[in-house]
């Protein structure tokens, strides 16, 4: 794992509010920035900030577009909810 991918598993302590408290600001700062780079992860759980609304505001086509993205590496959850979310809209 390299340099940025070793920062993910701090922020997202911080998303769920593990040992810190929560500051969904910085995670989704990181998010954002691993999620551009392409890390699965990161782009599943930037997905479920869009989705939910934490730190953000509820926005379906950005947590679409970053489901697809995990979705195109094959990660299942992010499958799952991209198949949901084209079924109902």
């Amino acid at each position: 794992m390299d340099q940025v991918g070793a920062r993910l598993r701090p922020q997202r302590r911080g998303q769920l509010g593990e040992d810190v408290p929560r500051d969904y600001l910085e995670a989704h700062r990181w998010l954002q920035a691993l999620a551009d780079r392409g890390f699965v992860s990161a782009q599943y759980s930037l997905a479920v900030m869009y989705h939910q609304g934490l730190g953000v505001e509820p926005d379906p086509k950005l947590a679409f577009k970053w489901f697809e993205a995990a979705a195109k590496q094959n990660d299942a959850r992010s499958q799952y909810m991209a198949a949901l979310m084209s079924y109902y809209g």
